[in-house]
């Protein structure tokens, strides 16, 4: 026989229906980075991949974490939202770190203060807010020259300059491998699905694909640009 709390928990699991969101989106937006490569071959996929996903990285993060604290008090995995935070701090504070860091080492290359001077400040000024607000991952969009757009065309002195575009994604990768951690630890507590058991799910895709594409994007041959 079910307490009343029992049936308060229930009809609140049961009250988010829509079944991994992030995950639907995720599938969206590789439909639509398929479609820049096949309108324009040059198109950085990839890279793509990798700026449009730390988007929905962040999102099903605080989706997350918004449904741990919303229902998590009554059921197993409570402490762990302690983990999941500093994983949301970590990854803020990687935006902030590229705003400080990336935005200048960026700002002081040649080639890419004349891609700057060619009418992409105002688009560079969104990227960076998108970057510092969500994710720093976006940033990596203005290389990625999605559907051939001048905006998305920017080019550096040399592809060695990455580098500190790399030094962010390993960072990254240590804050997505803690995020898996909890999420397979919590995932294997449920024997019914619901919309926790579902945010857990959705972290658990978009933070494997990510922590793949983070490995990928530090792979780029010398005549990138």
């Amino acid at each position: 026989m079910q307490t009343q709390s029992d049936v308060i928990l229930t009809t609140t699991l049961q009250s988010y229906t829509f079944p991994i969101p992030f995950t639907i989106l995720g599938c969206v937006v590789f439909i639509a980075c398929c479609m820049s490569k096949l309108q324009n071959s040059g198109t950085y996929f990839i890279g793509i991949l990798y700026s449009l996903f730390g988007l929905i990285e962040t999102g099903c993060l605080a989706y997350l974490l918004y449904s741990y604290i919303m229902m998590g008090s009554t059921i197993y995995v409570l402490n762990n939202i302690y983990i999941l935070l500093a994983v949301a701090g970590c990854i803020y504070c990687l935006n902030l770190l590229g705003l400080i860091i990336q935005t200048p080492y960026l700002a002081t290359d040649y080639r890419f203060s004349q891609w700057l001077k060619s009418g992409n400040r105002c688009f560079f000024a969104v990227a960076t807010f998108i970057a510092l607000l969500i994710n720093y991952k976006f940033k990596m969009i203005l290389f990625t020259k999605l559907f051939h757009f001048q905006s998305t065309s920017a080019i550096l002195d040399s592809v060695h300059k990455f580098r500190v575009f790399n030094v962010f994604s390993f960072f990254g990768i240590l804050a997505e491998g803690l995020a898996l951690y909890v999420c397979f630890l919590c995932l294997f507590q449920f024997k019914f699905a619901n919309s926790i058991y579902h945010a857990f799910l959705d972290v658990i895709v978009i933070y494997l694909i990510n922590a793949v594409l983070a490995i990928l994007i530090v792979w780029k041959p010398d005549n990138f640009f």
